[in-house]
């Protein structure tokens, strides 16, 4: 083979390269990004059953949520008969009031919610950190092999006894969540994404991983009804449940497909989904671990050492939990290069981000139980009204991700108002899609407050669908301040924020309904509160707005994040006065690859 003809194509390739990075502003001269651009080419010549992309990590999603919502609505109406089971058998009549009912339902749903929120948080706290060292894969496994087997415990419970067992129910679905349960599985997905597209290609694919989701969920609850509908199977309301009940097994029909799926769910991962992390990233994040645990272990002598193992050390394992929530605060060594007035507001913006992912993500999961009490309650919804509701609910939100999403962000904002993409910082492509989700899903709520019927209720649930536009910009926006090898550990932080809400979130959620419920028969009181918080979300985005000098003609700013970790300069009200390149200091990723390269070391120095 002629050495010139090859010296000629790798000078091609790198002349193009080069070009790439050079329109890139974003690109970051790091191990972890040059690691994962690696991996991506890697991953193009690989055999797409080998190969962690979107698709391979969202079908084992899709199946999952079919799963995890296709004996749902049986399960709630199933709970409602031994609810009722439970309070028939403790009067006198034989009979069961349908409002103690409710609050029997509400109260055991509200238990849930707290326990599960509080045993949720030891995991979220560590699964994120843990999954860059040992990969996204093990710890999928884990959190599906949790839930199957919780599952399997509930079925028992439910088939087996003829009243509501409020404390093995409880029992089940702490055990459900107690390797992260669905929001760290939700946070795993993001991270398995983020590190298989290249990060313009973060929104789209955030929102893909999360349409898998939404139409597994809403193709669930419509599988559910199919089976509810088999011959010899009635449909009870609320109205006619108000004495003891006898529960046929064609109702635990649902839940018996449910942990088949379940288990075939488990068995494609375990068996064909790939690793998304290189072995290279999680060896370093381990490096990194490790020695920050050794440096910090002989800052004492041997000693001091042995003493503090015993009471301090052990509290701090029990508390660590809790550390990945600095990363939050952006810490200095994570952005060395900017001043501190300029640092705080920057902090102040990531803060103001991550709150209104959380509330929507709070909101969103507090109310759940809300619409189905809300419905059973106003509308006298069945098992197969509870179905269609959750079928709408998520089949419309599956559409705004997959069809609206790229229609809004492409043709509107970019095309026609001529928005820029910033691939350092949030732009103001994500702030006209947060503040059309955010404003539509608060217009959503209110009228699901005043829906006089079940169709009108429906109307607006579709129109809160709009909300779902936002968290994947949110979260492509916050992942641009924080370098590659924080990716795991940043979702972690953030989910274990989120879990804080959902903790605080059907308490609060809850209360207004059975409180507006028991005092002012007004049950909708609970959705206007929940629009004026997206109404409050919103502003907050306009503040963010400001905070950062966005305009339509707001350009990218470079980002350099050298050895792993991230050196910002931003554009507008966050921007040095330096006219200087910063590219002048630092080899191209192209340079420091062709010095590398088999022909120029052939070529020795010249």
């Amino acid at each position: 083979m002629n050495p010139d003809g090859i010296t000629n194509l790798e000078h091609a390739v790198n002349d193009v390269y080069e070009a790439i990075v050079d329109e890139d502003d974003d690109y970051e001269l790091d191990e972890d990004a040059v690691w994962l651009r690696e991996q991506r080419s890697l991953n193009k010549a690989t055999h797409w059953l080998k190969r962690p992309s979107v698709l391979m990590i969202g079908f084992p999603l899709f199946f999952f949520a079919i799963a995890f919502s296709i004996g749902d609505s049986t399960r709630r109406m199933i709970t409602f008969k031994l609810a009722c089971n439970y309070l028939a058998g403790m009067s006198k009549e034989d009979k069961c009031d349908p409002i103690g009912t409710q609050l029997l339902v509400s109260n055991l749903y509200l238990t849930y919610s707290i326990s599960s929120a509080v045993v949720m948080m030891f995991a979220q706290g560590k699964i994120g950190t843990l999954s860059d060292q040992y990969g996204r894969k093990l710890f999928f496994i884990s959190i599906i092999s949790m839930f199957l087997l919780a599952r399997i415990f509930k079925f028992y419970v439910m088939h087996n006894y003829e009243y509501l067992q409020f404390g093995l129910m409880v029992a089940t679905e702490i055990a459900s969540n107690l390797t992260g349960g669905m929001i760290s599985l939700i946070s795993l997905t993001n991270c398995y994404i983020a590190d298989v597209v290249e990060p313009h290609q973060r929104i789209y694919s955030l929102g893909l991983g999360m349409a898998f989701l939404f139409v597994g969920l809403s193709i669930g609850p419509i599988l559910g009804n199919a089976l509810l509908s088999l011959p010899g199977h009635v449909h009870d309301t609320i109205s006619n449940i108000d004495t003891y009940m006898e529960i046929s097994e064609l109702e635990y029909l649902p839940l018996k497909f449910e942990i088949v799926m379940v288990f075939l769910v488990l068995m494609f991962l375990v068996f064909v989904v790939p690793e998304s992390r290189s072995e290279k990233a999680r060896s370093k994040s381990r490096t990194v671990s490790l020695s920050r645990s050794s440096s910090s272990t002989n800052v004492v002598d041997q000693d001091q050492q042995q003493e503090q193992l015993s009471i301090w050390s052990r509290v701090g394992d029990v508390l660590n939990f809790l550390k990945p929530l600095r990363l939050l605060l952006l810490p200095s060594e994570i952005a060395p290069n900017l001043d501190t007035a300029k640092l705080r507001r920057l902090r102040i913006v990531i803060i103001i981000l991550i709150l209104v992912d959380c509330l929507l993500t709070g909101v969103g999961i507090s109310l759940m139980e809300v619409y189905v009490l809300f419905g059973i309650y106003k509308f006298d919804w069945r098992s197969i009204e509870i179905g269609h509701s959750l079928a709408v609910a998520c089949s419309s939100r599956a559409v705004m991700l997959i069809v609206l999403s790229p229609v809004i962000t492409h043709k509107i904002l970019q095309k026609w108002l001529r928005f820029r993409v910033l691939k350092s910082q949030f732009d103001m492509v994500d702030l006209g899609v947060c503040v059309i989700g955010l404003s539509l899903e608060a217009v959503g709520l209110a009228l699901l407050s005043l829906a006089p019927s079940t169709t009108w209720f429906l109307i607006g649930m579709s129109i809160m669908s709009f909300g779902a536009l936002a968290s994947p910009s949110l979260n492509s926006a916050i992942i641009k301040f924080y370098p590659e090898s924080k990716i795991g550990e940043l979702f972690g932080a953030m989910s274990l924020l989120k879990n804080m809400f959902t903790l605080a979130g059907p308490v609060t959620f809850l209360s207004i309904y059975k409180v507006s419920l028991s005092r002012w028969n007004a049950p909708g009181t609970v959705f206007l509160f929940s629009s004026m918080l997206m109404l409050f979300s919103t502003v907050l985005i306009l503040v963010v707005k400001k905070l950062l000098n966005l305009d339509k003609n707001t350009a990218s700013s470079l980002t350099r994040r050298p050895s792993s970790i991230v050196s910002l300069e931003s554009h507008g009200s966050i921007t040095d006065n330096n006219n200087e390149d910063p590219r002048s200091h630092k080899p191209s990723i192209p340079d420091i690859h062709r010095k590398k390269s088999f022909v120029e070391m052939q070529r020795g120095p010249q």
